[in-house]
């Protein structure tokens, strides 16, 4: 299987994008598709549509709010993690926050985002992430 690119240069990361607020996940979306190399192949406003979408499209990396109706995110990344342990998930947080910070370490984040920090902290971020062709699917 040939794996998509951006201009050639490296191959497109497919991501699942899960934020409760539809404001924050256009922005987010936004942000994130001005690297040019990030795909949303989905998007989630609550955990019970961003599980059944995990499964659904096995994407290559999960960003996941820590505020979501229901389940919180770390309730879905503790579920992700539990089928999938090999996927990234990078959780997102309001504001600092030592206890929820540590919290998702634990259950296997890869990374946590301030959203206070720098909109490009993000994706610098997901750069860094060591993906293999297929490795979700």
């Amino acid at each position: 299987m040939t794996e998509p690119t951006h201009n050639g240069e490296r191959p497109n990361l497919q991501v699942l994008l899960i934020e409760e607020s539809p404001t924050a996940l256009a922005i987010r979306r936004q942000e994130l598709q001005h690297a040019g190399w990030i795909e949303i192949v989905g998007e989630a406003t609550s955990s019970q549509n961003a599980l059944a979408l995990f499964f659904q499209l096995k994407p290559q990396a999960v960003i996941v709010s820590t505020c979501l109706s229901v389940q919180s995110g770390l309730e879905v990344l503790r579920c992700i993690k539990r089928v999938f342990p090999q996927c990234p998930v990078v959780l997102t947080i309001r504001q600092s926050d030592s206890f929820v910070t540590e919290a998702a370490r634990l259950l296997g984040a890869t990374a946590v985002c301030c959203l206070s920090d720098h909109p490009a902290q993000l994706v610098r971020i997901l750069e860094g992430l060591d993906i293999k062709p297929g490795m979700a699917n």
